[in-house]
């Protein structure tokens, strides 16, 4: 007689509603002999075996229900059956994983590691190493940020005997620490790798990678040094090394392991700014300025000019009496907008002046801080004690007159009055990348750098004009102003508000000008300049100027004499030529500041009037890059 599945399933309700559990169950499972897919079917019984007390039978019952949803794809009503499990046997390892599974293909990784996590605590409890292991693994791979985590399976590992492996997880658990911010719990997994893996180029990479980020570079040095015996050919580790060496100021050593870096593959940009710094320590500091010059204009051509700052500032951490890079971040600053960060970078320009013995430059940078802010108490006090003490000093003059008198007869005729000029300042770094012929520095034309030779001695006549130059032993004499153009004399100057300029002036004069003659002018102006004689300096630079219109540095001498004169009209020609030859070399915020200043001198000179009214006209002038805006507020 075939089998009449309607009436069971009646004859199965009938009994649950009555309470029959066995009878219900009889024909349930009578049904499943019949029909063993039915998915209701088996999901009752279970239930049934449930209700009745029979939690062993009704959990076996619920595994296959498991399985057959699973194989179906029904994986919300696969887990509802698993958590029937757990409901009756919370340690049922075989559910918790089923679960673990169906929530980690569904993505809600959450609840995933709810389920494993209840797994370990069941293989903790019972002693299985071995599966709390593999349910560990399972963690870290859904939470591979979760160093507590990550430290657990190490320890468990080295339980195991597994050294290797254990060696693996801790420094996975080290770089996890680091990024969460914990350091020290970093250092101490960093340190357990290298007791398992003492020669573990990657461990001894680690610690000291760490080592260097902290500033601890001797013990950096010792960790990288075995990272690079272990593995020669690790670019990151002999970059890292380089990096360390040049925290201890072994610069020979930093050159090496930074080469070496390069050679290996590891991007020159990637370690040009430890090289500059390197380059400093060692004493190459026309190699290193360049570099340092070269990174910040590239970073400025990024639109990055927060990078630039950063480059310079960290120069001048191993190099602080640097003056060229003192004087290229003031200008930066000034051309970011940043007035009150220039302010400071200038005082910290004039100080590495002071540090130098370079007096009159140090004075000069004051002076400009107070031509721009006459309220700035810490400029004045400083250049008034600075005022006083060259008063102090004795002259040239008066030390001379302090010698004993030579022992053979004076001469029939009067010796030129001798004056020795003080060692010129340090001129400032190009914005620019001007280059002398051939220096390949990027300092200004006629600078005189570091290293330069003793200064030469300049012989006036009794009317104060140059009669010769006479220079130390050992090198070229002269003796008539005709060899002046081969001196470097130049003043210093401070970066001005006028934004970023061609320092080279000599090499702005332009070829058709008698280049020549413009440089020995230029030079006796300022020879004049330093010892006060102001008339005869500006007789020379207007000769600079008839000879080289264009000549931007001798129109701010010019400016910078009327106004110390109180010429205000002559002070405006000059800047009205100045603001001219701004706008012709594409500066024209550099150009409009310029006229603003004489307009806050002269604020009814028309000539000013009228070229500010032709800047205005011409479009909108931008006080500060376009990029600037998005520049941080502090450095």
């Amino acid at each position: 007689m075939a089998f009449d599945k309607r009436k069971a399933l009646q004859s199965a309700l009938t009994f649950t509603q009555q309470g029959k559990w066995d009878k219900a169950i009889a024909e349930y499972q009578s049904i499943l002999k019949a029909d063993p897919h039915d998915l209701t079917v088996c999901n009752n019984l279970g239930d049934l075996y449930a209700r009745a007390g029979r939690a062993a039978e009704a959990i076996e019952q619920y595994l296959k229900l498991g399985e057959l949803y699973r194989a179906d794809g029904l994986s919300v009503k696969a887990i509802a059956v698993y958590k029937k499990i757990i409901k009756l046997d919370p340690g049922r390892t075989q559910a918790l994983l089923a679960c673990a599974d169906l929530y980690e293909e569904q993505g809600l990784t959450g609840e995933a590691k709810l389920q494993l996590a209840s797994v370990a605590e069941q293989y903790a409890k019972t002693g299985d190493t071995p599966k709390l292991i593999g349910v560990y693994q399972r963690l870290a791979g859904l939470d591979p940020a979760n160093h507590g985590l990550l430290t657990k399976l190490a320890d468990l590992l080295v339980k195991e005997g597994r050294r290797e492996e254990a060696a693996t997880q801790y420094e996975l658990a080290a770089q996890a620490a680091e990024a969460a911010g914990q350091a020290a719990e970093s250092r101490r997994l960093l340190a357990k790798v290298r007791q398992l893996a003492p020669d573990s180029p990657q461990a001894n990479l680690a610690m000291g990678e760490q080592l260097v980020r902290e500033g601890k570079h001797a013990e950096a040095v010792d960790a990288l040094l075995k990272a690079t015996a272990g593995d020669a050919v690790s670019a990151r580790a002999w970059r890292l090394l380089g990096e360390a060496y040049v925290g201890l100021g072994q610069s020979s050593e930093a050159i090496t392991a930074l080469e070496q870096a390069v050679e290996l593959g590891v991007p020159e940009a990637d370690v040009r700014r430890p090289m500059a710094k390197a380059l400093l320590l060692e004493g190459r500091t026309e190699e290193g300025i360049t570099l340092c010059q070269q990174l910040a204009e590239e970073a400025l051509a990024r639109h990055d000019p927060q990078e630039a700052i950063a480059t310079c500032r960290d120069l001048l951490t191993v190099a602080p009496d640097l003056a060229p890079i003192h004087a290229y971040l003031v200008r930066l600053l000034q051309d970011l907008g940043r007035e009150e960060e220039a302010r400071a970078a200038s005082l910290a320009l004039a100080a590495a002046h002071e540090a130098c013995r370079e007096t009159e430059a140090a004075l000069h940078v004051y002076h400009q801080l107070l031509e721009r802010d006459p309220s700035d108490a810490e400029a004045r006090a400083r250049l008034e004690a600075l005022e006083r003490e060259a008063a102090a000093a004795p002259t040239p003059a008066e030390l001379r007159l302090a010698e004993p008198a030579p022992t053979e007869p004076a001469p029939a005729q009067p010796a030129p009055a001798q004056l020795v000029p003080e060692e010129p300042p340090a001129l400032e770094l190009s914005r620019e990348r001007a280059r002398g012929p051939g220096d390949g520095t990027g300092l200004e034309t006629g600078g005189v750098g570091l290293g330069a030779p003793s200064a030469p001695v300049y012989e006036l006549d009794e009317s104060g004009e140059v009669a010769a130059i006479r220079l130390p032993a050992g090198q070229p004499q002269g003796a008539g102003p005709e060899d002046i153009a081969g001196l470097t004399v130049p003043g210093i100057e401070l970066p001005a508000e006028e934004g970023r300029e061609d320092l080279s002036e000599l090499a702005a004069a332009g070829e058709d000008e008698a280049p020549q003659e413009v440089a020995e002018q230029f030079a006796e102006a300022e020879v004049y300049l330093k010892y006060g004689l102001i008339e005869k300096a500006r007789e020379r630079f207007l000769e600079v100027v008839r000879l080289a219109p264009e000549h931007l540095g001798t129109h701010r001498h010019l400016k910078a004499l009327y106004l110390e004169q109180q010429e205000v009209e002559q002070a405006c020609g000059e800047i009205l030529a100045i603001a001219r030859i701004l706008l012709a070399r594409g500066l024209e915020a550099a150009a409009q500041r310029e006229i603003q200043e004489g307009l806050r001198l002269a604020p009814d000179q028309p000539e000013l009037r009228h070229f500010l009214a032709e800047l205005s006209a011409a479009g909108p002038v931008l006080e500060r890059p376009a990029w600037a805006d998005s520049a941080p507020a502090d450095a």
